[in-house]
């Protein structure tokens, strides 16, 4: 018997067990019921085949769940809880059933009905719905329980996301207060977040304009972008399209390594990690972004998982640099790196528990506490942040101020160097052009006396070395600007190399020069080419022995865009080591077996410097014991230049404003003829305005057989001396004490009684700038101290023979006076146009003279002379004679008056001489005149 019922108790135990596994234990809902949390009262089952039906999940065995939350794995498998209720409360009827995960794409709740059929209710975030319920936006169900009824719940879960959920149960009282409950919480940490939020974000952009600050506050957004994701509301606010909806909330989850490692560069040193860390990080935003791609284009569980290990894989990491930061002691953000990773250890729940690696009692407190730790940590340390930015910004704004003095105190410096520069080279000019001009003088009187030629070729030694001190100065200065013109190239590459035939030829070196075109015309700055080739060429045969070879290849590329100069030479090669530094300043090459060679270390450095202002490039290669090669590439297009190519400099004294005498002007004629004799000898005078003794008795002996040289020792005697004399041309120096060359000429040239002058400028100054602003002020030429005695009186002559040209088109014996037959300048014009006006309020006084005429003008007698005959090549008789017929013949033409009327209205008091002068310009008389017209 005691067998027996043992028996019968195991076989009860056996089937209670099987009962147990089958169907879950039976949850009771009586007045007893306060734990809305149901999921370890639930039963689960994974349909791995994801193909079983309703009917075929009733039968399956189901196994019982011991833990608070399902924790269900990325999976394709569809996964069924079960779980059955029996109602012990007669008033409460109507049930809510919550499963508390925003984020779950497909749910479908399996209701019983009374008949013994299951309603079908389908939800989650996939599921489409007629109106975002950020309220409820978790998946919910209502019902009703009969009371006394067992009733058995399927719901199947549907998603490639892995979950965590709790199933929580509610009367209908209860879910109100729930609710509510839910809504403030929730409410709260929105608050928190969208505050903080918005705190940070104005602070960055309007008071903490700090690196550092900006990065974190890229973080505080990417956080609670992703907060809002997990809680399934900010899709739902920019879309209604569930499908959307979904990924926007899963993408701004997934994107949190970015954020992450964003801000890391700036809160610890991490160029002193191993390599292989900083690649990694350099990686992670790369593999974060293609496998949020791969979401949109392969929607599977593989690449949620892949992107939720990336999170966990990138915290610890950061987490783990902090620490051997510490241990290493490098330096560490402590006021951003501590909230930053209270935070991040908050965003570390849920992925390590997605992915199985970590559940933990109190791991979801633990998380919850450090986003709160992070906020009021980060509120602590915001002062200190504040402190710092402003003491670190008044700390910029003082080095700032600091470095902008020191950059004034440089550019003076600078400013006051190449002035030095440019004092110094003009004082070495002078005496060398008291040396080269005499001796070159001498070299013509004595071909045969060689120590002439030494000491010339020595002298104008010492000026190239000058030029390139003064050009070093300007590059640095950054004076130093292209002067483009276009050129025929190939005969100017002839012309440079071919000045190099006679050294060749005394040094027993062949020179060859080979260029594949036989004329090409490009943009290039004629003077600069010049000095690097000439440069290079000097260096090539200062290493090349006697009988060895020096060749120039110049090629021209593309549609003349650029050329190419080599320059190779059979010299002593330079070492390796040495290589690097040929183009620096001042560095010469020693040689042990060449001591002699001689040199200042600029000119390559000028070189260099040459064709970087030409925007070209320069190598060399050199095997020591062979040989060197140089190679310089230029563009000679329009394009490369176009913005400063400019036209050949003209002589200025052509550049004059053109006569525009009105019409009363043509309306003049002569009075009879002036008591006083105006017809004087012209004597020419040139004056010289130099403060040096030497220079100026030599232009004076250059000058004094054809002409009367007056002299000046600076600009202020000059100016006076000028007013008085009135000269034919003057030569002033530019850098003179008191008034120097440039304020002289412009009070010259400004003044109506001697702008009419022709001013050549004699300086050490013959950069572009000089001669642009000289030439600005009205100076008509300039020439380089030192210079050729026959140059100086080349440019005197062709001034001369110009402004003689000039004066012969000026007044031209015909009727009228041709408007805009010639340029003059604008002082000039306005010194004509008064003329005329002063002779026609005086055309009928009988007794106006030259000394009248003079008055009126705020002249001299002398000044108006030398001033009438410098522009118009007449006398002032002739001046006003030719515009009074001017002004009878245009009378006779409109039929004014009878002949004698007209005569005596233009000043003429004897009608016989009217008569003969009128003949002598219009080769016909007064009356044919009127007749022909």
């Amino acid at each position: 018997m005691k067998f027996n019922s043992i028996f019968r108790i195991c076989i009860a135990a056996f089937f209670g067990l099987l009962i147990s596994q089958s169907f879950g234990q039976k949850i009771i809902l009586d007045s007893a019921f306060t734990n809305h949390e149901i999921t370890s009262k639930t039963s689960f089952f994974e349909d791995k085949s994801n193909s079983l039906s309703f009917a075929d999940i009733q039968k399956q065995e189901f196994t019982k769940n011991t833990k608070r939350n399902y924790i269900f794995p990325f999976s394709n498998s569809s996964f069924w809880v079960k779980f059955t209720l029996e109602n012990q409360q007669k008033a409460n009827k109507d049930w809510v059933l919550v499963w508390d995960n925003a984020m779950v794409e497909n749910l479908y709740f399996y209701i019983p009905q009374p008949d013994g059929s299951y309603k079908i209710v389908k939800d989650g975030a996939m599921v489409y719905k007629p109106k975002n319920r950020f309220a409820e936006n978790t998946p919910t169900i209502k019902f009703s329980l009969e009371k006394g009824k067992p009733c058995t719940f399927y719901v199947k879960l549907k998603s490639q996301r892995a979950h965590m959920e709790a199933i929580k149960l509610y009367s209908a009282t209860d879910y109100v207060e729930y609710n509510l409950g839910q809504f403030k919480s929730e409410g709260f940490y929105n608050g928190l977040f969208t505050l903080r939020l918005i705190y940070i974000v104005l602070l960055a952009f309007f008071v903490i304009k700090d690196k550092t600050f900006q990065r974190y506050s890229i973080v505080i957004i990417v956080r609670t972008l992703a907060y809002w994701g997990l809680l399934g509301i900010l899709g739902g606010i920019l879309t209604k399209n569930t499908t959307i909806a979904s990924h926007i909330n899963q993408q701004v989850y997934y994107i949190l390594p970015i954020g992450f490692v964003s801000v890391i560069y700036v809160l610890l040193e991490v160029n002193r990690f191993p390599k292989f860390v900083q690649i990694t990080l350099k990686l992670i935003p790369f593999f974060t972004v293609f496998f949020c791609l791969a979401i949109l284009f392969k929607y599977n569980w593989y690449w949620h998982k892949a992107a939720v290990f990336m999170i966990a894989f990138t915290v610890i990491l950061i987490a783990i640099m902090h620490l051997v930061s510490i241990f290493k002691k490098y330096k560490v953000q402590w006021a951003y790196s501590i909230p930053f990773l209270l935070g991040i250890l908050s965003n570390l729940y849920i992925p390590t528990r997605l992915l199985g690696l970590a559940d933990f009692p109190g791991s979801g407190a633990f998380s919850m506490l450090c986003f709160i730790a992070e906020i009021g940590v980060f509120g602590l340390f915001l002062g200190k942040i504040i402190r710092n930015y402003e003491k670190n910004k008044l700390k910029a704004e003082a080095e700032l101020q600091f470095n902008i003095e020191k950059s004034e105190k440089l550019k003076e410096l600078n400013t006051l160097k190449t002035n030095f520069f440019a004092n110094i080279t003009h004082e070495f000019r002078t005496p060398l052009t008291l040396i080269i001009g005499p001796i070159e003088k001498l070299m013509r009187e004595n071909p045969t006396t060689e120590i002439f030629s030494l000491i010339n070729r020595n002298a104008k030694r010492l000026l190239d070395l000058v030029n390139q001190i003064l050009d070093i100065s300007k590059l640095e200065g950054g004076e130093m600007k292209p002067e483009i013109q276009k050129n025929e190239l190939v005969s100017l590459f002839k012309t440079i190399s071919g000045s190099f035939n006679s050294l060749a030829e005394s040094k027993k070196i062949i020179l060859n020069i080979a260029q594949n075109s036989e004329k090409t015309f490009g943009y290039i700055d004629k003077d600069k080419v010049e000095k690097i080739i000439q440069n290079l060429l000097s260096n090539a045969f200062k290493f090349t022995k006697e009988g060895g070879k020096l060749e120039i290849e110049v090629n021209y590329f593309g549609e003349n865009e650029k050329v190419s100069i080599v320059i190779k030479d059979t010299g002593m090669g330079i070492e390796p080591e040495k290589l690097a530094h040929i183009f620096n300043r001042f560095y010469q090459i020693e040689d042990s077996k060449n001591k002699n060679i001689e040199g200042t270390g600029i000119g390559l450095a000028l070189v260099k410097e040459l064709v970087a202002v030409l925007k070209g490039s320069i190598s060399v290669e050199s095997e020591y014991g062979i040989g060197t090669k140089f190679t310089v590439i230029l563009p000679i297009d329009n394009k490369t230049w176009q913005t400063e190519i400019t036209e050949n400099d003209k002589n200025k004294s052509q550049n004059h404003a053109p006569i525009t005498l009105q019409d009363a002007d043509f309306e003049s004629i002569e009075k009879h003829l002036f008591s006083e004799n105006d017809v004087q000898k012209h004597e020419s005078i040139l004056l010289i305005v130099e403060d040096n003794d030497d220079i100026r008795q030599y232009i004076k002996s250059i000058f004094e057989n054809n002409y009367r040289t007056i002299e000046a020792k600076n600009g202020k005697e000059g100016l006076k001396i000028a007013f008085e004399n009135i000269p034919d041309i003057i030569i002033s120096d530019l850098m003179m004490p008191e008034m120097d060359g440039f304020e002289f000429c412009k009070n010259i040239k400004t003044d109506e009684r001697t702008s009419h002058i022709p001013v050549i400028m004699l300086t050490a100054k013959a950069d572009v700038g000089s001669r642009i602003e000289g030439f600005e002020l009205g100076a008509d030429d300039y020439l380089t101290k030192p210079f050729n005695s026959s140059e100086i009186v080349s440019r005197v002559k062709n001034l001369v023979l110009t402004r003689e040209n000039l004066k012969k088109h000026y007044y031209s014996e015909s009727d009228e006076i041709r408007q805009n037959e010639i340029k003059i300048q604008s002082t000039d014009e306005k010194f004509l146009i008064r003329a005329h006006e002063i002779i026609e309020l005086n055309l009928s006084n009988s007794q106006f003279n030259v000394d009248d005429f003079a008055n009126q003008m705020n002249l001299s007698s002398v000044q108006l002379r030398r001033k009438i005959k410098a522009l118009t090549n007449l006398t002032v008789v002739e001046f006003i004679r030719i515009y009074r017929l001017n002004k009878a013949a245009i009378l006779l033409k409109n039929k004014a008056g009878n002949i004698s009327e007209i005569a005596y209205m233009v000043g003429f008091d004897s009608l016989t001489y009217f008569g003969r002068m009128f003949q002598e310009v219009y080769s016909m008389s007064p009356t044919e005149y009127r007749n022909l017209n």
